[in-house]
């Protein structure tokens, strides 16, 4: 049991994520060792740092896939859950 990739997570919540997934800035993250354990999402870089997935910015436009449950944003580099 527990939230799914990109469904939401933590904070108001108060919901786990399933195995194998993390909650990580409001949403449910792929643990990962290499990038290819991260789902692709189309037109952006989901790639694999320090064991946990992450999707990267557009570097031009600065934004972030609405396709998940969870609406994104950029942060720094990845995105984000908006708060």
């Amino acid at each position: 049991a527990g939230s799914e990739f990109g469904e939401p997570c933590g904070g108001d919540v108060e919901t786990p994520c399933a195995d194998g997934l993390e909650c990580y800035t409001g949403y449910c993250e792929e643990k990962c060792q290499t990038d290819g354990d991260c789902q692709a999402i189309d037109g952006y870089r989901h790639e694999c740092d320090f064991g946990l997935c992450h999707i990267t910015c557009d570097e031009k436009t600065l934004e972030c896939p609405q396709s998940l449950a969870t609406p994104l944003e950029c942060g720094i580099d990845w995105c984000a859950a908006s708060s």
